[in-house]
C-alpha cells in the first residue's frame, strides 16, 4: 500500500498560521479608548510592537489615532460605508512585516487631522496630510481602495479592494491520498478555488476545484483531496479565481503567508 513520507514543508512566512486575532470598533472614538472596541474588557489594540491581528472599523464608525502606531502584522480594515479611520493632529501609523490597509466600500474614507499626518507601510511612505486618492480634499483616500506590503505592484493605495487574503496553506496525510487544506481571512468577490498540482515545480497541471465564498471578512476553511498523487515529489499550489474571471496564483509576499507545499508519495 501505498504510504506518506514528509519530505518538505515550504514556509516563507508565517503571519497568521493560527486564528488571527480581531479588533472591532464598538462604537466611533479613540484607538487608545477601550470603550471604543467591542469587547472592551480586553483592552485597545496595542499602540507598537508585534501585532499579528486584524483592526475592523466598522460600518457608520470613526476611529480616531490619537497616538502614534507602529505596529508589526497589522492588518486595518474599514469595514463598509461610513467607516472612517482619521488622526489627532502631528499623529503617524507605520505598519510593519506583512502589513495592509483596506477600505471596501466607496463610502468609507481615511481623512486628516493635520498635514503632518503619514502611513507608512513597509518603509515606504503612503499617504500624508495632502494626500489625496479617488478624492479631491486634501489628506483624503476615498474608497474602494487597498495597500499591502509585500505587493508584487508596490505598497502604494490602488483603486479596489484586497481580493483574497489566506490565512493557512497545508498538506495532510491521508490514506485516501493528499489532502490540500487551506483557510482565508478576507474574500472580495471571489469565484473558486483550483488546486494545481506539479512533479517538478515548474509544469503545473489543475487537479480540482472549490467553490468560494464570494465576500466574506471573516475566517473560512476549504480542502479538497488528490486521490491519485505521482509516485515521488507532488508539489501543489492555489489558483484563485475571481467572479470576473480575473485569476491570481499565490506568490512570496502577495498576502499569503505560505505559498506552496509539497510531498513525496510512495
Amino acid at each position: 500500500m501505498k504510504h506518506f513520507v514528509l519530505f518538505t514543508l515550504i514556509v516563507l512566512f508565517s503571519i497568521e498560521s493560527y486564528s488571527q486575532l480581531t479588533y472591532r470598533t464598538n462604537q466611533s472614538g479613540n484607538y487608545s479608548s477601550t470603550a471604543t472596541w467591542v469587547g472592551g474588557a480586553i483592552g485597545a489594540p496595542p499602540a507598537s510592537g508585534t501585532c499579528n491581528c486584524k483592526i475592523v472599523i466598522q460600518a457608520g464608525h470613526s476611529l480616531k489615532a490619537n497616538v502614534n502606531l507602529s505596529l508589526t502584522g497589522a492588518s486595518i480594515i474599514l469595514d463598509g460605508p461610513g467607516s472612517n479611520l482619521t488622526f489627532d493632529n502631528n499623529v503617524t501609523i507605520t505598519l510593519n512585516g506583512n502589513g495592509s490597509i483596506d477600505l471596501q466600500s466607496s463610502m468609507a474614507t481615511i481623512t486628516r487631522g493635520n498635514a503632518n499626518n503619514t502611513i507608512t507601510l513597509g518603509g515606504v511612505q503612503i499617504y500624508n496630510g495632502n494626500f489625496e486618492f479617488q478624492s479631491t480634499e486634501n489628506g483624503t483616500v476615498q474608497g474602494p481602495a487597498s495597500a499591502a506590503f509585500p505587493r508584487t505592484t508596490g505598497s502604494q493605495f490602488q483603486n479596489g479592494t484586497l481580493p483574497v487574503k489566506l490565512a493557512d496553506f497545508k498538506l495532510v496525510s491521508q490514506s485516501t491520498g493528499v489532502t490540500v487544506s487551506w483557510k482565508t481571512s478576507l474574500e472580495v468577490n471571489s469565484s473558486h478555488f483550483e488546486i494545481e498540482r506539479s512533479t517538478d515545480g515548474k509544469v503545473w497541471n489543475t487537479k480540482g476545484f472549490v467553490n468560494a465564498a464570494g465576500n466574506m471578512n471573516v475566517e473560512q476553511s476549504y480542502s479538497f483531496t488528490d486521490a491519485e498523487p505521482e509516485n515521488g515529489t507532488n508539489h501543489y499550489r492555489l489558483k484563485i479565481v475571481d467572479i470576473d474571471a480575473e485569476y491570481r496564483r499565490p506568490k512570496p509576499g502577495l498576502f499569503f503567508p505560505q505559498y506552496q507545499c509539497y510531498y513525496t508519495w510512495k
